[in-house]
């Protein structure tokens, strides 16, 4: 600020009573706009004094924040895929654990129960493989889903240790 005619001793005082980013923001109106200011000295004083605006540098702190907000959306949502990714791995993990316990015979009650549950159309799909199981997803699915004991979200999240806060939460479960 004594760079542009200020005093020592009003700047420090100046200093004392405004946040540093408030000073180099009236001083950068100073220097953006010098066509426009007689008393750099007066212009600082009055414009910190007034908490006088730049539209320019407005728009560009707005800017830098919109930014600053997506980013953290995206390093967000990259973070909640990459749990969800993992719980996907986990639970099909904890599925074919569950899956490998399970009797021949069920299994093969479980296929058949599977096959009636589709259109003719679909069930050609499965016609000439006749051992297919737990790596065919379709059928996977159908077993996660009606016949084994799923591991539920809560169940992973806190055997991984990781705590997410509500909307976080509901943030996953929509990916």
């Amino acid at each position: 600020m004594t760079r542009l005619g200020v005093s020592p001793q009003a700047a420090q005082e100046l200093a004392g009573r405004y946040a540093e980013a408030d000073i180099l923001e009236k001083i950068a109106i100073v220097e953006t706009h010098p066509e426009y200011v007689k008393n750099a000295a007066g212009f600082v004083i009055t414009a910190l004094q007034e908490d006088w605006k730049d539209a320019k540098i407005e728009e560009r702190k707005r800017q830098e924040e919109r930014r600053r907000e997506e980013q953290v959306k995206e390093e967000r949502v990259v973070r909640l895929r990459a749990i969800k990714q993992g719980f996907e791995m986990h639970a099909k993990n904890h599925a074919l654990q569950q899956y490998e316990q399970v009797p021949e015979t069920t299994r093969l009650e479980w296929r058949s129960e599977y096959l009636g549950t589709l259109a003719p159309i679909l069930k050609k799909r499965y016609a000439n493989q006749p051992d297919f199981g737990f790596e065919d997803p379709y059928y996977r699915s159908f077993v996660m889903k009606y016949k084994l004991s799923a591991l539920s979200l809560e169940q992973y999240l806190d055997g991984a240790g990781v705590s997410l806060d509500p909307e976080d939460r509901q943030a996953l479960r929509a990916l």
